[in-house]
């Protein structure tokens, strides 16, 4: 959100008027927050941590564009790609929340290529527990602050610490109350 205020502000918007003033956001009302939503999918998106997953082993041969694929096999699924396809996402790499609302704004769509907890039977099995908890810690601390370049400071870099996971870089914010 710091390398985003256009955003956040959108973000503070519309949990301003889902929510009481002296409350922290819900599930309820989360399922009433498109947009909020859709920054989460981009979140998700821009930062996935595990840009190849555990491998799989393939059960039998098996041709793919004229490959063979032999049997045993460790097959990798590469997220990474999929996330940051320039010919499906056009910019893969702005943070462009829009790209998960429909056209008028008020539903989350096109989120069957964004796979931050992996693809298919192999998928996080805790991906709903970790989807309700970021987007509720989320929602909470865009309801209580706002979150800034710190003044006088270069804004910090978006490109992750690359190892067997993605990790952001250390960096400072300003952070003010909004409450």
């Amino acid at each position: 959100m710091v390398l985003n205020p256009d955003v956040q502000r959108k973000v503070h918007v519309e949990i301003d008027a889902v929510t009481d003033k002296d409350s922290i956001p819900t599930i309820g009302d989360l399922a009433q927050m498109p947009y909020t939503n859709a920054t989460i999918e981009e979140i998700f998106r821009l930062s996935h941590i595990a840009p190849m997953p555990v491998a799989r082993k393939c059960m039998a041969d098996f041709v793919y564009r004229n490959y063979l694929i032999p049997e045993g096999t460790a097959v990798f699924f590469n997220t990474a790609t999929v996330m940051m396809d320039k010919d499906y996402w056009g910019d893969p790499d702005v943070f462009r929340p829009e790209r998960f609302l429909d056209s008028s704004g008020t539903k989350v769509v096109n989120t069957e290529r964004n796979l931050p907890f992996g693809y298919g039977k192999r998928v996080c099995i805790a991906e709903n527990v970790a989807r309700e908890t970021f987007s509720i810690y989320f929602a909470t601390f865009l309801k209580k602050y706002k979150f800034e370049i710190v003044p006088g400071k270069e804004a910090p870099s978006a490109e992750p610490l690359v190892n067997f996971t993605l990790r952001p870089q250390v960096f400072e914010a300003f952070i003010t109350s909004r409450v």
